[in-house]
């Protein structure tokens, strides 16, 4: 009989080696971080104090870590094409303490964001360079990929200055 099952019939409190041995078969299977397990270890009906001890227990077996899940993650993201402010986003609502979050986004390497940003426009500019406002559609598209204003502009104009995308962008007479 699952844990589930078992919780189900008698409506009692999960043990605390119950709970630990249901946070290794779920770390297992998934990284996790310390909110989302304890969200999960609520969920079994497994009192505060055992899964207070549990997540000790994991964090000083180095089985959980916010940090590392936070670094990974937001290479992930900068791999992905996204910016700052998405990383911030998507971390938080993993439920990683903001002081992580904020040390995190500090280490990032800037140039691999602008480098990333550049590249990200210039697709952009290729794909839209047949439409209307090519500057608004590229600015809506890395804000939505939580990159700042400032540096989206830094880049087009740093973009402009090259002949071959200021052609197309003249082409296209609501540039802006």
């Amino acid at each position: 009989m699952s844990m589930k099952e078992q919780l189900k019939k008698t409506g009692k409190r999960l043990s605390y080696e119950e709970g630990l041995n249901y946070s290794i078969k779920l770390i297992s299977r998934y990284v996790y971080t310390s909110k989302q397990l304890i969200d999960k270890l609520n969920k079994k009906n497994i009192s505060n104090n055992d899964i207070n001890k549990i997540i000790n227990y994991l964090n000083k077996h180095n089985l959980i870590n916010d940090y590392q899940l936070a670094i990974d993650y937001s290479y992930e993201l900068i791999y992905r094409g996204k910016g700052q402010n998405y990383i911030k986003d998507k971390l938080f609502n993993k439920g990683i303490d903001k002081s992580i979050i904020n040390e995190v986004i500090k280490n990032i390497n800037q140039d691999d964001l602008l480098s990333n940003l550049e590249n990200k426009i210039k697709l952009l500019i290729n794909k839209y360079h047949k439409l209307d406002n090519i500057k608004v559609r590229v600015i809506k598209n890395c804000l939505s990929s939580g990159y700042y204003l400032t540096d989206i502009n830094k880049i087009i104009n740093k973009l402009i200055k090259d002949s071959k995308i200021k052609e197309m962008m003249e082409e296209n007479y609501d540039l802006y």
